[in-house]
């Protein structure tokens, strides 16, 4: 999660940068941004309020329904009170890659 990209590949999945918008209109993942310090997130927005991890349950639906995931599978490691977050999607880590293209290519 640097300059090249919000993604690494773990052997059982991959750890997503996300920056959560809570409270947006919709909810989605829009694209990737790239802070002043060059950190690259991927953001997301979800109509959850942040109060009572609302927000962390729907983001963890949100990705899950993406990627074609049980929610089970996708955890949020880091930033459980921050807006931003490192999550972990277990399974095949080039599968999870490839359905996340669109957003990190600029595509979505």
């Amino acid at each position: 999660m640097s300059a090249k990209g919000p993604l690494s590949r773990r052997s059982e999945g991959i750890a997503l940068a996300v920056l959560l918008q809570p409270r947006a209109a919709d909810s989605r993942l829009v694209s990737v941004e790239t802070a002043a310090d060059g950190t690259c997130r991927l953001r997301a927005r979800v109509t959850a309020a942040p109060s009572e991890g609302e927000a962390n349950r729907a983001l963890v639906k949100l990705i899950a329904k993406t990627l074609g995931v049980g929610a089970s599978r996708v955890t949020i490691e880091r930033g459980q009170t921050d807006r931003r977050k490192l999550v972990a999607i277990e399974g095949d880590p080039d599968a999870l890659e490839d359905k996340l293209k669109p957003w990190l290519e600029g595509r979505s």
